[in-house]
């Protein structure tokens, strides 16, 4: 059988060859198969037509014969890597007197243990023909001897590029492609294979939404070990061609380059009405909704690669029409789902953590006054993609006005949107398998969360805390009210408590003035149990208002804290100083020389 099987291989052989297509650089493809048959071949055959730069009907493919699996062999094998074999040098040598000078070699191969043989006696072919040796080596997921594309790189082989795949992940052809994708899809859609067809649509026949299918779409890139599409494909055909065209990720350069632009979904929960207006910067209104009920939901916010960290990078005047993902931070899409769509889309993410010890954890961020829902999911966008959260980014949206002179009625909706946070926290409390949450409130946004934490905790005093973290950014709330009457009846829900406040914040120092009463933002207000931390001295330009009363998400030393506190470091490794002024203790953060 064997011998048939090689017989085949060195006819196949010479009927390539008196092919070849006399183009200025020729391509020799050498496939190094574990074992050899017809669907295999016609799966082999496919596969240089999506590796190889040019034309593809110039290259000449070659079959490296498969080691047989015999008692002899097993017996050759036990001695270690005794050499490449005969059938196999009769191919390279084959190989060598048909090579010329710039002519290209692509190797392909599983990891056996006669691959690092064959790449070494290439490499010296390929010197000594001034070609070009390329590998491409599918990953054993067997017992078989690891080796790895480091390895090649640091022995005496002169290989100029290293590509890896797992063997159930590689782009063999069209066949192969279409029934990886399938079986992937299936998983992440939670539906059998046959379900897929080449003519599926992941949104009008899946039932996708456009944020699951970019996620889906970023994810078979990565399996397949191709750049990501910059388009939106929604039919299996289309993905399957795109992969077998697209270009591969080199492993050997040790990282990607840096994207153009990145996507960060985020989910919420509001209680602001619809529009019915499909340009997702307008998908939601100032107003309230109408129906006593939450709207659940995800957004995907497109993030330039050349973002700054603390910055909302925006066009000019804000012009839709200079928009340019390159350069600017904007919402991409906005997608409304049901409660229960909304919770089961949670867990599933939940369910494949990553190794990182946050990524099962959750942000929950909750904006202030004069803030449209765009804004507040730019802002949550920017806040956990700077800070590098790797669990659940989410946000919780009440009906501001966004109007500079709408402070009376967004304070009205923010006390009236009390009960829609706290029925927001049950929820993913109850119904999700988070397992820390960190709150984070700025402004007005923490007389939303105060009042449903008062309320949490005045039904039901839980016997250990909910929350891991608390975070109140410049918060704009009666401090005598919150240090006397509050603040003993909600310690206890969580398991630290932060406070940023600064004493150049002129936006408190208004609402001081409208409520006729001190804010717990400004000035310094001593409370036992939680970590007041004056911001003070980081803040400049105080003829902005985003910078003096949006530090906590726009100064670099102030975003790096809010890191520092979600990853439970301690003070010390914050670099905090505790400092003392009119009797109170309080910790400070000193502006950096750079800053």
């Amino acid at each position: 059988m064997i011998g048939r099987i090689y017989i085949s291989l060195i006819l196949l052989f010479f009927l390539v060859i008196q092919n070849v297509n006399a183009a200025a650089v020729r391509q020799f493809v050498l496939l190094d198969p574990l074992s050899v048959d017809s669907s295999q071949c016609e799966s082999f055959s496919n596969a240089f037509r999506q590796q190889l730069e040019g034309d593809a009907h110039g290259a000449v493919l070659l079959f490296l014969p498969p080691v047989a699996q015999s008692s002899s062999y097993t017996r050759a094998s036990a001695k270690g890597l005794i050499g490449i074999g005969q059938n196999k040098s009769v191919v390279i040598e084959q190989l060598q007197t048909l090579l010329k000078a710039g002519d290209k070699i692509t190797y392909l191969a599983f990891q056996q243990t006669s691959t690092a043989a064959v790449v070494e006696r290439l490499s010296i072919v390929a010197a000594l023909k001034q070609a070009a040796l390329r590998v491409i080596l599918f990953r054993d997921r067997g017992d078989a001897p690891s080796l790895s594309a480091t390895a090649l790189h640091q022995s005496q082989a002169r290989v100029d590029e290293v590509f890896c795949y797992d063997p159930g992940e590689a782009p063999f052809g069209y066949p192969a492609v279409l029934r990886k994708t399938r079986q992937l899809l299936a998983s992440w859609l939670n539906i059998p294979p046959h379900f897929i067809s080449p003519e599926s649509d992941l949104i009008h026949s899946l039932g996708a939404d456009h944020i699951q299918v970019y996620e889906m779409l970023q994810k078979l890139s990565r399996a397949f070990r191709v750049k990501a599409p910059q388009d939106e494909l929604t039919v299996v055909a289309d993905i399957v061609a795109y992969i077998q065209g697209a270009e591969s990720i080199s492993m050997h350069k040790g990282k990607v380059e840096k994207q153009q632009s990145y996507i960060q979904t985020v989910y919420y929960g509001t209680n602001r009405q619809r529009t019915g207006i499909k340009n997702p910067e307008e998908f939601y209104s100032g107003k309230r909704e109408p129906d006593a009920k939450l709207h659940y939901g995800s957004v995907a916010v497109s993030i330039p690669g050349s973002h700054k960290s603390g910055a909302l990078e925006t066009p000019f005047m804000g012009f839709e029409f200079l928009r340019n993902p390159k350069q600017h931070l904007y919402i991409k899409t906005v997608n409304e789902i049901s409660r229960d769509l909304f919770f089961q889309m949670l867990n599933e993410k939940l369910a494949n953590p990553g190794s990182d010890e946050l990524s099962q954890d959750a942000i929950v961020f909750i904006h202030g006054f004069n803030v449209a829902f765009e804004e507040a999911a730019r802002r949550t966008a920017q806040i956990v993609f700077d800070i590098n959260f790797p669990g659940l980014p989410l946000f919780f949206s009440w009906p501001s006005d966004a109007k500079l002179l709408g402070y009376m009625a967004d304070r009205e909706d923010a006390v009236w949107s009390v009960g829609y946070l706290e029925q927001f926290l049950n929820e993913l409390q109850n119904q999700t398998g988070v397992k820390r949450f960190h709150l984070i409130a700025h402004s007005m946004g923490n007389q939303v969360l105060i009042g449903a934490l008062h309320q949490i905790a005045m039904r039901s005093p839980p016997a250990a805390p909910l929350f891991e973290n608390i975070i109140l950014a410049a918060p704009d709330f009666d401090a005598e009210l919150f240090e006397q009457q509050i603040a003993p009846e909600v310690l206890g829900l969580a398991n630290n408590w932060t406070i940023y406040a600064s004493d150049k914040d002129m936006a408190l120092n208004f609402s001081t003035s409208v409520n006729s009463a001190v804010r717990l933002g400004i000035p310094l207000t001593a409370l036992a149990g939680m970590q007041v931390i004056d911001a003070t001295g980081i803040e400049v330009s105080p003829w902005n208002v985003p910078e003096f009363h949006s530090y906590y998400a726009t100064k670099r030393q102030v975003i790096k804290d809010v890191e520092a506190t979600i990853q439970r470091k301690s003070v010390a490794q914050r670099g905090l100083v505790l400092r003392t002024r009119n009797d109170i203790s309080y910790w400070e953060l000193k502006k950096p020389e750079e800053e």
